[in-house]
């Protein structure tokens, strides 16, 4: 039976999607194509808007599933699981990680500044036409309401950006000689150093080059009715792909139509306003504080 040796644990929109990416260039890593297996976290069902049905009818539930996933592994020598709510839900998810996994898993983690994280899930909502909120503010004025009715934890904006107690809670239940935590914008910054150090920490070759490039970023869009129909099923679309068929266009032309007209349709990204930035500065300063304090980096950078 096998299952993974190391799990990149969080945070969200912070990087994971491009570290999904990276590891996979690796001969000697595996990374099943299903990202954000979710099974550790072992997620309920949610309320919400179409991205909470999506999670729900796509979250690994059975231990069954779960090895499934990991049948494709043949001779590599560091296997992993890549699920950013397993940061979040963190007492479930180390639940289910010591019941299941040798204790000698390594975890990963990437943390971003909470405000510019915040602001970065709402707008993979906007840009993905799910989000109801005409504006970042109305997205955080509803948000403890949207909890209290279950909303899913995607839509917690600031809620997860509260990392000092989701890192110490890995940090107490696992060898901390085994958990490596990165900041985003090391990322960012200098992304074949962060990958050799990776690479390191999961004993596999480290001067393996990936081929780098940000994925899954957030950015704005001219139309939210274009994006939504282009998005999210509907009979109209199928009807239009019928007729679109019927005169010789093949899927893959059609979805390459698809694609230009969402980039067409993309624009650069908004700034948060300075007065919602100055807000959320002092919203997580303490817990920012007590972050850098645990994990002695320098985190100023946060607080500016």
């Amino acid at each position: 039976m096998t299952l993974p040796n190391f799990l990149v644990v969080g945070a969200a929109k912070c990087g994971t999607t491009s570290l999904h990416e990276y590891l996979n260039q690796h001969p000697e890593v595996f990374i099943p194509e299903k990202k954000e297996c979710r099974f550790f976290s072992n997620l309920s069902h949610f309320n919400g808007p179409g991205h909470d049905q999506e999670l729900n009818a796509t979250s690994t539930r059975s231990l069954a599933e779960y090895q499934a996933l990991f049948a494709p592994v043949r001779e590599q020598r560091a296997i992993g699981d890549i699920s950013h709510d397993y940061l979040y839900y963190h007492d479930e998810s180390i639940r289910n990680i010591k019941q299941h996994l040798d204790g000698d898993v390594r975890i990963v983690m990437v943390l971003r500044d909470p405000r510019e994280r915040a602001y970065s899930h709402y707008m993979h909502h906007v840009k993905v036409g799910i989000s109801p909120d005409r504006s970042f503010e109305k997205a955080l004025a509803e948000e403890q309401a949207r909890i209290a009715t279950g909303w899913s934890w995607n839509w917690h904006y600031t809620r997860a950006g509260f990392y000092h107690d989701q890192v110490q809670a890995y940090l107490g239940a696992f060898d901390p000689t085994r958990v490596r935590i990165y900041l985003y914008e090391e990322l960012v910054k200098d992304t074949p150093g962060l990958m050799r150090d990776l690479f390191e920490f999961l004993e596999v070759p480290a001067d393996f080059q990936v081929e780098s490039e940000v994925h899954n970023q957030s950015t704005n869009v001219r139309s939210r009715g274009l994006s939504n129909f282009l998005r999210q099923e509907s009979s109209v679309k199928e009807r239009l792909r019928g007729m679109l068929s019927t005169v010789g266009l093949s899927d893959a032309t059609i979805h390459n139509l698809k694609q230009r007209f969402l980039t067409l349709n993309a624009t650069g990204k908004i700034p948060m306003k300075p007065e919602t930035r100055e807000r959320l500065t002092a919203f997580f300063a303490e817990d920012i504080q007590r972050l850098e304090d645990l994990i002695h980096r320098d985190l100023s950078r946060w607080r500016r």
